[in-house]
C-alpha cells in the first residue's frame, strides 16, 4: 500500500517522462500506483503495462482472484493501460518493448526481486528511471542498499518506502552484472 506522500512522488516520476513513454509496472495489485502513473499518461501517447497474476501471491491476506477489482479500480485510465497477466519472469521473456521506467513492486523475497530486476533490465532504456517500493525493510531494503546503490546514477527520490532513480549502465549490461554478482537465485 502506499502513502500520500508515496502516491505523490509516484505521480511527479511518471510526469516528468517524455511523451510516448514505455512503463512498466510490476505488481499492479489492486491499482493505487497504477492510477498514479496512469493519470499521467492519457493524450500523451504513452503505454503502462501492468504486469501481475492478479492472484494476490505475496500479499499477507491471502491468494484470492483480484482482476476484476483492479479493473474496477483502474477504469478510468484504461486506454493508457496494458494488462499483462502473469508471473513477471514469465510475461519478460515474450515482451519486446524498450522500457523508459520499471516500478517493481511485486514479489519482496530476494530471489523474486532479482528475479524481476534480471528479467526486466535488459529493457530498461539508457537514462531509464527504476522505482522500487517498500524499500525500508526485509529484501527490499538489502535490495537498495546492495544492488542498486552501488550503480544508483542519479537519486530522483528517496523516501522512507520509496527510490526511483538512474543507474549507471542499463539492459543487458545490467543485467549480466546483476547475474554475475548476486547469483544464486531461482530464474528458471
Amino acid at each position: 500500500h502506499l502513502t500520500k506522500l508515496e502516491k505523490q512522488a509516484l505521480y511527479e516520476l511518471a510526469k516528468g517522462l517524455p511523451d510516448g513513454s514505455v512503463v512498466v509496472e510490476i505488481g499492479s495489485y489492486l491499482g493505487g500506483s497504477t492510477c498514479c502513473i496512469a493519470s499521467t499518461m492519457i493524450k500523451r501517447d504513452s503505454k503502462l503495462f501492468c504486469v501481475d497474476t492478479f492472484n494476490n501471491d505475496h500479499v499477507s491476506d491471502g491468494n484470492r482472484d483480484i482482476y476484476q477489482e483492479f479493473i474496477i479500480n483502474t477504469r478510468h485510465f484504461s486506454s493508457a493501460i496494458n494488462v499483462l497477466r502473469g508471473w513477471s519472469k514469465d510475461i519478460a521473456k515474450t515482451f519486446r518493448s524498450n522500457i523508459d521506467c520499471i516500478f517493481i513492486d511485486a514479489d519482496h523475497s530476494w530471489g523474486g526481486i532479482m528475479t524481476d530486476l534480471i528479467s526486466w533490465c535488459p529493457f530498461l532504456k539508457h537514462q531509464g528511471l527504476i522505482i522500487l517500493h517498500d524499500v525500508g525493510w526485509g529484501d527490499c531494503k538489502r535490495c537498495l542498499e546492495n544492488v542498486i546503490l552501488p550503480i544508483a546514477k542519479e537519486q530522483r527520490i528517496n523516501l522512507p518506502n520509496l527510490w526511483g532513480g538512474t543507474l549507471s549502465m542499463a539492459g543487458d549490461k545490467l543485467s549480466a552484472w546483476l547475474a554475475e554478482k548476486y547469483e544464486p537465485f531461482d530464474r528458471q
